[in-house]
């Protein structure tokens, strides 16, 4: 790992607030990258260049700073991660004054550090898994790419696979990417699966099957950050190279339905009927549904949805049996077609979804 601006600044931060000194952060060629001192940045420090090469704390005592170039009294010692050394890190003070504090405060620097590098590496792997995600759904997928990331991530996607879709439609203020993945990984122990956010209003899993729990525990975790959440679950897929298909299908039919969870496998008639022109659709609804009232429509609606079943519609409707019959039979008259008749109530049902 390499010292950066960034992360002397976090370290010097947060080491000043334990004691009352100025603490130098140097790189690995005795510059100054960070200070409570902010005029010192940049400047060199002949002092951390003798820690480098030996390996060895360095006290600079008031009478002996004029031997070190851009160099305080104080005390000096070397930042270890991995086993190797990065950096300096400098007190400065009369060194029989800072010198207690050099083993807490090379402590503290080194611990700040493994928590970026862990950080970051974490923050690496979500990358990594929303790219593998886009590349997979991408128009001409690179399965070279797809390999190398699978292999970093060590997860193997295994067929048959399932593509789920939640569509965050919340508009409120979101948590951090970091503390979502956080809550939905002490859910989830996987290594065959691969789910991530790929835009603001899309998250993405793929599993392999069966995928139930796994998408339910996700749901979960996002339920606790949203509340309108729409899931489409894809059909079942026995090569990758169909997620763009799938993810495509699922996309098109969330878009035109107010349903929390839509399966492609229960809408393959509604999804054939999205992928026709928009004109030949309104053509067709005008030329079987005619001028139906809205009543009459939300009728029909209510029939299908409970399968022709009269009872259950009547109820539904909070209407007498013979009321609904009346009302089907008003339907076959406006429109010509019988929705009580297989056939029929087929064509009334496509010209419904067609609207």
């Amino acid at each position: 790992m390499r010292l950066t601006r960034e992360i002397a600044t976090e370290v010097v931060t947060q080491t000043m607030k334990t004691i009352n000194y100025n603490i130098n952060i140097m790189d690995e060629k005795g510059i100054i990258l960070g200070s409570g001192h902010a005029q010192r940045i940049n400047n060199f420090h002949e002092g951390a260049l003798l820690v480098l090469k030996f390996g060895q704390p360095i006290v600079i005592n008031e009478q002996d700073k004029e031997k070190w170039k851009g160099a305080k009294p104080g005390v000096n010692l070397p930042i270890h991660f991995n086993r190797q050394i990065i950096g300096v890190v400098g007190i400065s003070g009369n060194p029989k004054d800072v010198e207690q504090y050099g083993e807490i405060v090379v402590t503290i620097t080194e611990m700040i550090i493994k928590q970026i590098h862990l950080l970051s590496n974490v923050e690496w792997q979500y990358r990594t898994r929303e790219f593998l995600i886009e590349e997979l759904i991408s128009e001409q997928p690179s399965y070279q790419k797809v390999k190398q990331r699978l292999q970093l991530l060590n997860i193997e996607l295994k067929t048959p696979i399932r593509l789920v879709l939640f569509r965050i439609n919340d508009s409120h203020k979101r948590p951090s990417l970091s503390e979502l993945y956080k809550q939905i990984e002490k859910k989830t122990d996987s290594q065959s699966a691969v789910y991530g956010l790929i835009n603001p209003e899309s998250f993405v899993l793929l599993a392999p099957e069966p995928s139930t729990g796994l998408s339910n525990e996700i749901y979960d975790s996002l339920s606790l950050y949203f509340n309108d959440i729409q899931v489409g679950i894809g059909r079942v897929d026995n090569e990758l190279n169909s997620l763009r298909k799938s993810y495509v299908e699922i996309n098109t039919l969330i878009n035109n339905s107010f349903d929390k969870k839509v399966y492609v496998e229960e809408k393959e008639a509604e999804l054939m009927l999205l992928m026709i022109n928009q004109k030949d659709k309104i053509n067709f609804e005008k030329r079987i549904l005619k001028e139906l009232p809205d009543d009459l429509r939300e009728t029909v609606i209510t029939f299908f949805q409970n399968n022709l079943n009269l009872s259950r519609t009547a109820n539904k409707l909070f209407i007498h049996r013979n009321t609904l019959i009346y009302r089907l039979e008003k339907v076959q008259k406006e429109t010509g077609y019988n929705p009580r008749n297989f056939h029929d109530a087929l064509t009334l049902q496509l010209a419904l979804w067609c609207s």
